[in-house]
């Protein structure tokens, strides 16, 4: 059970680079990370792992997070 979980993720942020790498873009944009207001939580596996695939693929990620001060965001895995 927890394999199709991981595999159906995987699969979904799949999904969405390709559906974003077919556009061609030079630069692709993320906004708001953080799920809720005044959370700390962001969204670290799902996001992340789509800005990696797409940075792989030598595009620009821009970030626009409100209520995240600093210029660099360390995408970790």
């Amino acid at each position: 059970m927890i394999r199709a979980i991981v595999d159906a993720n995987t699969t979904g942020k799949d999904n969405i680079t390709d559906a974003n790498i077919k556009r061609n873009p030079k630069v692709v944009g993320v906004y708001c990370l953080v799920m809720t207001y005044g959370s700390d939580d962001f969204i670290a596996f799902t996001i992340q792992g789509i800005m990696k695939r797409i940075k792989a693929k030598d595009i620009k990620v821009v970030i626009y997070e409100p209520t995240f001060d600093s210029e660099d965001f360390l995408i970790k895995k």
